[in-house]
């Protein structure tokens, strides 16, 4: 509930701040139709898989045992849960209300992110992704909700899911930040929605159409700045094409989101619930991910 109202207020903010200098009269009008469509759990929203064609991920599977986490625990249930685990690794006690001495153990799958040890692995479990927004004249800017590594390719390279949160008519643009390697810095690679996105389907691959970097942003305005004035994006070379970010686009309604936010949800939460328990002393993060769901195509 915290988290939804967070939501609102964060929404109404970026609207008016960024539509008090558009001139729209009717500013309060779009942010209450934007926030009625963004809590309709059957309106259909953009979400997103990235992919980076020349890093790779692999996944160890797991066989958790879920016995004490029950299914029908509730989120704050479970948060509860992680909370008494931190304080377990600062030194305080842990008991697991909820466990059983049940000698019928119940199992699922989850997996386990390796920890990078080569070049070629993508070295973290995030990446940075926007897009740029137009409703009905209000211009804003808006981080992915997600951006987390969730799955690989049948080539082992690693999938980014995410939800974009608008309707596909919304957004200008959409941004992706790999970290960044070398001398170059930070390099922005920037999207644009297919004319045709599908229900439940994915698009292609689909390549940037621009890259924005150190060099081509001297004495020129950033992209995000320029579309959000509605002006053209400015075409940049993509120096290594075939390397580069690819995203593929599909509509979900947000109850089919959740559906999918929540699979394997339980295993991956019993297995990081045993390590941080299991081992105290051991505060290096771990990333776990579902059970393999689909085969997703090399991009």
């Amino acid at each position: 509930m915290k988290q939804e109202l967070n939501k609102k207020i964060i929404y109404k903010l970026v609207f008016i701040l960024l539509s008090a200098t558009s001139g729209c009269a009717s500013t309060s009008t779009i942010v209450d139709e934007f926030v009625k469509y963004n809590n309709d759990p059957k309106a259909l929203r953009v979400i997103a898989q990235i992919c980076i064609p020349n890093k790779t991920a692999y996944f160890d599977t797991l066989n958790v045992d879920v016995t004490d986490l029950p299914a029908n625990l509730s989120r704050l249930q479970i948060q509860k849960l992680f909370q008494d685990a931190v304080a377990y690794k600062a030194g305080e006690g842990f008991t697991n209300s909820y466990r059983s001495d049940s000698t019928n153990r119940e199992y699922q799958t989850a997996r386990l992110w390796r920890k990078p040890v080569n070049s070629s692995d993508f070295p973290r479990s995030w990446i940075v992704a926007t897009h740029v927004n137009n409703v009905k004249g209000n211009m804003s800017e808006t981080g992915v909700t997600g951006g987390y590594l969730n799955d690989s390719t049948e080539k082992n390279q690693p999938v980014f899911f995410g939800n974009l949160s608008h309707r596909p008519e919304d957004i200008l643009a959409v941004m992706v930040m790999p970290p960044g390697e070398g001398s170059g810095g930070l390099r922005k690679f920037w999207f644009k929605l297919p004319k045709e996105i599908s229900k439940n389907k994915y698009t292609p691959w689909m390549s940037s159409l621009s890259e924005e970097d150190r060099e081509n942003q001297l004495g020129r305005a950033p992209i995000f700045m320029l579309l959000a004035h509605e002006k053209p994006m400015p075409l940049y070379e993509v120096k290594d094409r075939e390397n580069a970010p690819k995203v593929r686009y599909s509509l979900m309604t947000m109850d089919e989101y959740d559906k999918y936010s929540q699979y394997g949800r339980r295993a991956m939460n019993a297995a990081q619930l045993q390590f941080m328990v299991g081992n105290p002393s051991d505060n290096e993060p771990k990333h776990y991910v579902p059970a393999k769901r689909e085969s997703i195509p090399p991009c």
